[in-house]
């Protein structure tokens, strides 16, 4: 399963914590092993291609919340490489593409119904027509 999510940052939500909370609220959705395959800013027009993986959901909360902390550093510095300025000084609608690596245990509409939930667009990728 293969997810774009979206949300949109400005003034205060362009701290390193609205990067933490996502990873974090990706983590608590998704049911297995998940990876970050792309990640920017819509608005900027263009996709930072990554490879980050992010903690297993079966870690303890602190330990996940550690994990997703690092990976959150890695995200802001890739971004910050790929489209050269630090992405906590930019507005707009910041994209990340996250496949999980589950083995199709979830339904794609459920997961996306959650993040929704917590106040992220969601897009399921690659379907089948």
């Amino acid at each position: 399963m293969k997810l774009r999510v979206v949300f949109r940052v400005a003034g205060h939500t362009k701290s390193s914590f609205t990067y933490l909370q996502l990873l974090c609220d990706l983590v608590d959705v998704l049911a297995g092993p998940s990876v970050l395959l792309e990640g920017g800013f819509l608005d900027f027009g263009s996709m930072v291609p990554l490879t980050i993986h992010l903690p297993p959901p079966e870690m303890g909360h602190s330990d996940r919340e550690l994990h997703c902390d690092l990976a959150a550093v890695k995200l802001r510095s890739a971004l910050k490489a790929g489209i050269g300025i630090d992405p906590r000084q930019m507005s707009g609608r910041l994209a990340v593409v996250v496949q999980s690596e589950d083995g199709g245990q979830q339904v794609p509409d459920e997961v996306a119904a959650q993040l929704r939930g917590r106040g992220y667009r969601v897009e399921v990728l690659g379907r089948e027509p």
